[in-house]
């Protein structure tokens, strides 16, 4: 008997069970490995169309509480020189609009006659070179009907004197209301941006815009916005101005 000859044919049994065991263990672990993987990357593409969706949603809320805020500052010229029509101008995927966005006004210190240029404030600091302002005579104190206002841009400031670019049109008396005037667009580009542009100024306020719609009836302004792959959202306002 020979056993010395056995005990070497169960050695190389055992190491090619051991390969086959290892080759097994391999395929399994390279097949748990793929799985794994593409169970990653479905999670990881429903988690990144998720985030695009919620960051879109964002910006049209954002968007829309923007817009909301500064249509509150509107401001209503009835009868004025060199002011932007009254209330909203609205054209297909734009709206326009003068608004007093950051509360900034004043009252002239001296009365200001028809054909100049230079106008006393009483409060300087709340205006800047090339601000747009407006000027307006209030006639009878509780007759708001029969007002008339011009705007003009500032050309240049001393101490409490403002130098306008454009002559003034009429006389205004001491005491009358100087306001600051943005003029502020809303619009979609070509891009499918929605921009926004104050006094020359221009900035982008959303991306992947599919729509941007206004209407108004009365003084019940409509504003819609839709971005790629979220519902469309909507905003009503109330304007001042019809």
């Amino acid at each position: 008997m020979n056993l010395h000859g056995d005990s070497s044919v169960g050695r190389r049994a055992d190491r090619g069970a051991s390969a086959v065991e290892l080759l097994v263990a391999t395929a399994t672990g390279l097949a748990l490995a793929a799985l794994c993987g593409q169970a990653f990357a479905v999670s990881h593409a429903t988690y990144r169309s998720a985030v695009t969706k919620l960051d879109r949603d964002q910006q049209a809320q954002y968007a829309l509480a923007v817009i909301a805020a500064e249509v509150g500052a509107i401001v209503d010229v009835p009868r004025s020189t060199g002011c932007l029509s009254r209330g909203v101008q609205i054209a297909p995927g734009q709206m326009e609009f003068s608004a007093n966005l950051y509360d900034r006004d004043t009252l002239l210190l001296d009365a200001a006659s028809s054909g100049s240029r230079d106008v006393v404030v009483a409060t300087r600091d709340v205006f800047e070179p090339g601000d747009i302002v407006r000027l307006t005579d209030p006639g009878e104190r509780d007759d708001p009907s029969d007002d008339m206002s011009q705007c003009a841009r500032i050309g240049n400031m001393s101490t409490d004197r403002l130098t306008l670019e454009t002559a003034l049109a009429r006389s205004f008396p001491a005491r009358s209301p100087v306001a600051l005037v943005n003029r502020v667009t809303y619009r979609l580009d070509e891009h499918a941006r929605l921009m926004r542009t104050q006094d020359g100024g221009t900035q982008r306020i959303a991306d992947h815009v599919l729509g941007f719609e206004v209407e108004q009836a009365g003084r019940l302004l409509t504003i819609r916005l839709t971005m790629q792959d979220v519902p469309t959202r909507l905003r009503r306002l109330v304007v001042d101005s019809p």
